[in-house]
Order: C-alpha cells, then sequence, then structure tokens
C-alpha cells in the first residue's frame, strides 16, 4: 500500500466549520427595531488587503441572506471565511470550497434561528 501523503497548513473542514461559527453575525428586526442574536468576530481588514488578488495564496467569502418572518419581522445572518489556498488548488477552486462551507453553515444558523 503507497503511504499516505497529508498536506502541512491545510485546513480542515472542521477548522472551517469553527471558523464559520465564531465569523457568523445574526440579527432579528421586529417593527424597525434590531436585535444581536449572535455577534461574531468581525471581518479582519489586514486581511482584507490580500484576499482574492491575483497571486495571492489567501482567499476568502462572505455570505449572507435576509429572511423575511412576517409581521414586520426580518432575520440578517451573515457569515465570512478566509483561508489559504490548498497545494496545487486554483483561486476559483478555494472559492468554491469556502462558499460551501459557509453556505452550509448560513442554512443551519437561519435554520436554528428562525425555529
Amino acid at each position: 500500500m503507497p503511504p499516505r501523503i497529508v498536506r502541512k497548513n491545510r485546513t480542515t473542514n472542521e477548522n472551517l466549520k469553527e471558523q464559520a461559527m465564531a465569523n457568523t453575525t445574526a440579527t432579528k428586526t421586529v417593527d424597525r427595531k434590531t436585535e444581536t442574536l449572535v455577534e461574531g468576530t468581525p471581518l479582519e481588514h489586514t486581511k482584507m488587503h490580500n484576499i482574492n488578488k491575483s497571486g495571492s495564496r489567501t482567499v476568502g467569502v462572505n455570505v449572507g441572506s435576509t429572511i423575511n418572518m412576517g409581521d414586520f419581522q426580518s432575520l440578517r445572518v451573515d457569515c465570512w471565511l478566509t483561508d489559504e489556498l490548498l497545494d496545487g488548488e486554483t483561486h476559483t477552486e478555494g472559492l468554491q470550497r469556502l462558499t460551501e462551507v459557509a453556505s452550509e453553515h448560513l442554512r443551519y444558523m437561519a435554520d436554528e434561528l428562525a425555529n
């Protein structure tokens, strides 16, 4: 059996899921009054200077959704992630990987908080 190759400095999906939980903000608005339900870590602006630029090894995404809950109520959930590209991974593939994790987490949080 060939030896198993382990990539060093690879961020696992579990680490990304933990990062997503820490970087999620959720607010509920009722009659124009907004209440923060979950207050995540704000986007680190120092990271933004290298994110998604040509030649950069850092990729980042921010996904969000506003859900109309009726009776002048809405729920807003936002999640952001950043990560380094994996060995051999293209910029587009890195963005797709992060978008999948962030979108899955967004759906989970919206379901939990809306019910």
